[in-house]
């Protein structure tokens, strides 16, 4: 008989996991209470792929560079978050930690593009990540990020200033940085395409999505139980979906806990109490101006991150889309006009007058972290239920490698990475 796994949670990590799972031969069932897929966190990200991004991003940051809005507001728990992630990257443990980011990254990013060839994937990316810096303190933590690229095989070249302009033709003259390096093999993509193409090849597999519906409690075991709720109205008997009823307690062999900070009370349940809160992203996404003469958009060619606001600026389409992690734990607001202020400052200090500010659309989402900015996959420790979740704002960067270990674990496979590191085991250390 085929083993049928339920998968809670339908963003970028639930959906690549739901379609691995298939893959290797299992039956699935994505339940998520919203009502369509990457409807949070995946919804307008960054984008960013690839080591670099992964290892650069938390290098800066460990090196103690500006993050645009930071705050920890009065929340004991994000206090405490903040001390455990100030001691996972003390110096002593940071070679190690950063070499387990590279490591899923890597895989991520070569799973990412078998999944590309293999099932002729077409969604909006771009190639080549350029980052700057403004100021000599900010070059000397990003020489400290190229450090760690370097000793750990990230391909990187340091860029002079007016080699920029070869890089990125739209930038402006009068606002050069002090210092740039240039990753030719990192790219960005647009994450919610991508998983939208994902569920498609997933369903082709057999794998159903049930939207609108709450998991409460799971209870565990050979096999576990599922308590559902239905967030919307039962469907009429003219439709075609039939959502479940608040009682209704499906069993699974498995249960793969791929969502984001509603996971926390389910896994508490099971006694698995995770150091995990929600950080706070926000975006704008603007379309590009036209150039009078050429009729070619005009702005960045493809990504460009300010290593010392920590703000990334990509190419879309004809779109451009500017982001930042700003504030740990607090609600999602996408009024918050003093959030996302930043962002047009940086746009406009780098690419000044490149896109339509009065048709921008503002996302503001919350990222599930850890504080060692690496998941939990595998094994959860309780029976029946297992983890691939807490991926912070690299999710996109780690979404695939994550789910081909997840099912590689849940099949008994040899997993393709080493996954020391990745498990719960870590938080017992």
């Amino acid at each position: 008989m085929t083993p049928h796994i339920a998968v809670i949670g339908a963003g970028v990590i639930g959906v690549t996991s739901a379609y691995e799972l298939a893959a290797a031969g299992h039956a699935v069932t994505v339940f998520d209470q919203g009502g369509t897929i990457a409807g949070e966190a995946s919804f307008a990200p960054a984008g960013m792929d690839g080591p670099g991004w992964a290892l650069g991003w938390s290098a800066l940051a460990a090196g103690g560079g500006r993050r645009s809005g930071v705050g920890l507001g009065a929340n004991p728990q994000h206090w405490i978050w903040a001390a455990k992630s100030r001691h996972a990257h003390r110096r002593s443990a940071l070679p190690l930690l950063q070499q387990r980011v590279q490591r899923l990254a890597a895989y991520s990013l070569e799973r990412k593009q078998e999944l590309t060839r293999s099932l002729s994937l077409e969604f909006e990316s771009s190639l080549g990540v350029l980052v700057l810096s403004r100021s000599a303190a900010d070059t000397q933590r990003l020489d400290d990020a190229l450090a760690v690229l370097a000793r750990l095989g990230v391909a990187h070249r340091r860029l002079t200033p007016d080699e920029c302009l070869g890089v990125e033709p739209g930038l402006t003259p009068q606002s050069l940085p002090d210092a740039a390096a240039h990753l030719p093999q990192e790219g960005t993509a647009n994450c919610r395409e991508f998983t939208q193409l994902m569920r498609q090849h997933a369903e082709r597999l057999g794998v159903r999505f049930v939207f609108h519906t709450q998991v409460t409690a799971i209870t565990p075991g050979a096999r576990a139980v599922l308590t559902l709720r239905s967030t919307a109205p039962v469907a009429s008997r003219s439709g075609s979906v039939h959502e479940p009823a608040a009682d209704e307690r499906p069993a699974f062999d498995a249960v793969a806990v791929c969502g984001a900070l509603g996971s926390l009370p389910l896994l508490a349940a099971g006694g698995l109490r995770l150091p995990m809160v929600g950080v706070q992203g926000h975006s704008v996404t603007l379309p590009l101006r036209l150039d009078d003469i050429t009729a070619q958009a005009i702005g960045p060619s493809s990504a460009l991150i300010d290593a010392g606001e920590r703000i990334s600026i990509t190419r879309s389409g004809s779109r451009v889309r500017v982001a930042t992690v700003s504030r740990l734990g607090r609600q999602p607001s996408t009024d918050n006009r003093a959030s996302v202020q930043p962002l047009y400052r940086a746009l406009d200090h780098w690419f000044p007058g490149c896109a339509r500010a009065s048709q921008s659309k503002h996302w503001s989402g919350r990222f599930p972290a850890l504080p060692d900015g690496l998941p939990l996959i595998g094994a959860s420790g309780i029976p029946g239920v297992w983890l691939n979740l807490g991926h912070g704002d690299t999710g996109w960067a780690m979404a695939c490698g994550s789910a081909r270990v997840l099912a590689d674990a849940i099949t008994g496979r040899t997993p393709g990475i080493d996954v020391e590191g990745l498990g719960v085991e870590r938080l017992r250390g």
